[in-house]
């Protein structure tokens, strides 16, 4: 881990960080060659296949009191459970209020979607 990204991590209040760095642990173990990358004027950690935002897979969008799974390409993503949420042309979220929502079933799912559909860009 980047000293950035330790340092972007660390500033976030306790729980959030708890499960932000849960979060973290699970899209490097689904999509271990992501290319992570923090991007200081969103507040949020970036995950691509090279590094641009053509290829954004997922990000970490730390607010006070949760943290949401962005997922770039959610609005075409297939989503049996119903955990994504928004309305905006292509990206959806996940809000995630615990460690253990992390770990719910779908949410996996979700982020190797993400990871298949950002393919190549």
């Amino acid at each position: 881990m980047s000293d950035e990204v330790e340092a972007f991590l660390s500033s976030l209040p306790e729980e959030v960080e708890r499960i932000a760095r849960a979060l973290r642990g699970r899209i490097r173990e689904i999509v271990p060659e992501a290319v992570e990358k923090r991007h200081g004027g969103w507040k949020i950690l970036g995950y691509s296949r090279d590094g641009s935002m053509k290829t954004s897979i997922c990000a970490i969008a730390p607010h006070s009191k949760h943290v949401n799974l962005q997922l770039f390409r959610g609005a075409g993503l297939e989503d049996p459970l119903g955990l994504l949420e928004g309305t905006g042309k292509t990206a959806r979220h996940v809000k995630l209020r615990s460690v253990e929502d992390v770990a719910r079933p779908g949410v996996g799912r979700l982020i190797e979607r993400a990871a298949e559909a950002a393919g190549d860009g």
